[in-house]
């Protein structure tokens, strides 16, 4: 199964392929130093959930996260973002990435103060 097809099995959205690639190449490169502590299993499911966790917040399109409602009414419409937190709490894919990698936080936003981790 490729990255792609994991990918939209994880969020239940179809990314293009293009998207999914560049943002993998990207997020691969910043973390590397990070992963190469890592099994290349690990190093795999780790890029797969980094890549969930920031395509779910930046929504399918626009970048403003994920539909989560719309009203004709008023007009109105509601995104799903930070519901969880900021950083790799905003999701449940950051949360899982960190777990396999603790030093992702950091790529994910998370605030490191010292020698503790602050998640606002």
């Amino acid at each position: 199964m490729s990255l792609v097809d994991d990918i939209k099995d994880l969020t239940g959205i179809e990314y293009s392929a293009a998207r999914v690639l560049a943002l993998s190449a990207d997020l691969s490169v910043m973390a590397e130093e990070c992963l190469d502590q890592l099994s290349e299993q690990k190093q795999k499911l780790a890029i797969k959930y980094l890549v969930a966790h920031f395509l779910t917040l930046q929504g399918v399109n626009d970048g403003k996260g994920q539909m989560q409602s719309e009203s004709l009414g008023d007009a109105s419409w509601t995104y799903w973002t930070y519901d969880k937190g900021a950083g790799s709490n905003a999701t449940d894919f950051g949360r899982l990435a960190r777990k396999i990698a603790p030093c992702l936080g950091d790529i994910m936003g998370d605030k490191l103060y010292g020698a503790i981790r602050l998640i606002r």
